[in-house]
């Protein structure tokens, strides 16, 4: 999944770590010492590819988040300005109509923490970060408001998979022994559409890590997940069992929030393996902590796990590794899924925009829409 929620300053999710026993069948790789780095092609990963701009007319960033169905792509703009808006355009970038826009009267939002679209009904759903009782629906081929669905999404962070919402708890600190915590968790929740009703995956695992964030998305007609502080194990989730995929070492785990440490977070899926982010939340000069993007990685499902050098687009050869092995970028130069499909925005200078038949003077990030294979 964009379910990315794509998903944001949220990267503080998915530092911590899951202290388990793992099987002899688990395979267990250092995340910290992985040498050996492969490049991979956009076309092995998405199919039906297609290149758009949008207008100068709004102006984006890859910051922005966006949301693709098989019609249209809707784009929440400028998320911490004042001038936020939930936008609607046709696949081809041509403007359709604006469905919200910040405020605080009907059918307005103050902050949209995640928004996904059931593309076969054609309703877009979100749920406002400091609000999170209810899912707010719109129709977003009419562009009508529709009542919300009452549930109380407080401490789940929503990703929309295979046409369903999987809620996972952003933070537990229900016991706290010396800056640990410990505790059994709810490991997801499954929320079915249009009724709201909601079914609860249980846990029993055990972990001493302080707790905040999760990830998750679609693997291989399964979903997968990082969840919580079990962030450096990677499972799915099928058949109403949380099973464990691999486990991935951090020598750095973190346990003071104020120390900060290392963390990875999924980033996408699709046939050939998982792509993950490897991180590192670090102490900021002025306080608090910040996310540092230090490099993709790749699992292939089985026994490999090899970080990733460059990614080819549109016949580009994209670096994701600088001299001081960080990300040339964030996570918008790796696929992001919504649903069966997927997107990337590159700045408007990394590709030829003449040789696509788009205009070199426009500034706006190009969007690369496709179906992930």
């Amino acid at each position: 999944m964009k379910t990315i929620s794509v998903k944001t300053v949220f990267f503080l999710g998915c530092i911590l770590i899951f202290s388990c026993k793992s099987s002899k069948n688990i395979p267990v790789f250092d995340i910290n010492k992985i040498n050996q780095s492969i490049g991979i092609d956009l076309s092995d990963i998405l199919k039906d590819i297609s290149v758009v701009q949008i207008s100068t007319d709004f102006l984006l960033s890859v910051n922005d988040n966006i949301y693709v169905t098989s019609k249209y792509l809707v784009v929440y703009r400028n998320k911490f300005g004042s001038d936020a808006s939930l936008l609607l355009f046709g696949r081809d970038g041509a403007y359709i109509r604006k469905l919200a826009e910040q405020g605080r009267g009907p059918g307005e939002f103050y902050l949209i923490g995640e928004f996904f679209v059931d593309d076969e009904e054609q309703i877009l759903y979100y749920v406002e970060m400091f609000h999170r009782t209810h899912l707010n629906r719109i129709d977003i081929s009419s562009g009508m408001t529709l009542e919300p669905l009452q549930i109380d999404l407080t401490s789940l962070e929503l990703n929309y998979v295979d046409g369903e919402i999987y809620g996972i708890p952003t933070n537990r600190f229900t016991s706290n022994k010396g800056n640990k915590y410990t505790d059994s968790a709810i490991v997801a929740c499954r929320i079915s559409l249009p009724s709201g009703e909601i079914k609860k995956y249980q846990g029993e695992h055990k972990y001493e890590y302080y707790l905040f964030g999760s990830s998750m998305t679609s693997y291989r007609g399964e979903v997968c997940l990082m969840n919580l502080g079990y962030s450096d194990t990677l499972f799915t989730l099928s058949n109403n069992k949380l099973s464990p995929l691999c486990v991935m070492r951090l020598s750095d785990k973190m346990t003071d929030y104020n120390k900060g440490g290392s963390g990875i977070r999924i980033i996408s899926a699709y046939q050939n393996g998982v792509i993950l982010l490897k991180f590192n939340m670090e102490p900021r000069p002025r306080g608090g902590i910040g996310a540092v993007w230090k490099y993709f990685a790749l699992y292939d499902g089985k026994e490999s796990m090899n970080k990733i050098d460059y990614i080819r687009v549109m016949n580009t050869k994209i670096s994701l590794i600088d001299s001081d092995e960080s990300p040339r970028t964030h996570w918008s130069l790796s696929p992001i899924p919504c649903g069966k499909y997927g997107y990337m925005m590159v700045e408007h200078d990394v590709l030829d925009a003449q040789s696509l038949n788009l205009d070199p003077d426009n500034d706006n990030p190009i969007i690369i829409v496709g179906a992930f294979k």
